[in-house]
């Protein structure tokens, strides 16, 4: 038995390989030194083709295998679908929950009862009086009226409720709020209602909001 070179394993190698073909010189001195070889790698050859049919047509049903739907596939479906639906519920449930909070919470804060903040920055709304019901002091008067041109505001105080008696009042030109002076905290009692009129030059009243009651809490002084 001949023993090959190592270089004859090479240009072997790469003869099968492809990396060189029959006409090459070195494979043509290896077919002379062997002359047996030429008919040993033509039978190789063939058998390489052979299984690289068989190996195609595994390849083939393997793929079509693969792209034909299983009967597990819709089972996996429906586990998914069983394990997934609980935790949709629920986070719906919870969705419909915070709205519903969330309408009921406006709804209340829409609907308090418009007590008076001597704290308040945002002003009294639309044709609305500030303060109104108990505060610590007097601090300052806010109203919320348009003005129409050539008029002024006219704050009015009464002791009591409305219909009592008149115990001052303050004529403001242009802003809708007032804060009283010493002398006009002075006369004002620690229950009363009071207003405020758009009067024109005249006196005349053309528009108005009020009357409302306020009163200083009982732990407090003017």
């Amino acid at each position: 038995m001949d023993v090959p070179e190592p270089v004859d394993d090479d240009v072997l190698a790469d003869l099968v390989a492809g990396a060189r073909d029959e006409r090459d010189p070195a494979v043509l001195q290896l077919f002379a030194a062997r002359p047996g070889l030429r008919e040993r790698i033509g039978r190789m050859r063939a058998l390489a083709g052979n299984l690289d049919e068989v190996g195609a047509g595994d390849r083939q049903l393997l793929h079509d295998a693969i792209g034909q739907p299983s009967p597990l596939d819709a089972m996996a479906h429906g586990m998914v679908v069983r394990h997934r639906a609980p935790k949709r519920r629920l986070a719906l449930l919870w969705t419909l929950a915070a709205v519903v909070m969330t309408a009921v919470l406006l709804t209340m804060y829409l609907s308090r009862p418009n007590q008076a903040d001597e704290h308040s920055t945002l002003g009294p709304a639309p044709g609305d009086l500030w303060p109104k019901g108990a505060v610590e002091r007097y601090t300052e008067f806010q109203w919320n009226l348009p003005l129409e041109p050539g008029c002024s505001y006219l704050l009015r105080f009464r002791d009591g409720g409305p219909d009592g008696t008149i115990v001052h009042e303050v004529e403001e030109p242009v802003a809708m709020r007032w804060v009283p002076g010493k002398e006009d905290l002075a006369l004002l009692p620690a229950r009363m209602s009071w207003e405020v009129l758009v009067v024109d030059v005249g006196g005349i009243g053309h528009n108005g909001a009020g009357p409302v009651k306020v009163f200083l809490s009982p732990q407090q002084g003017r």
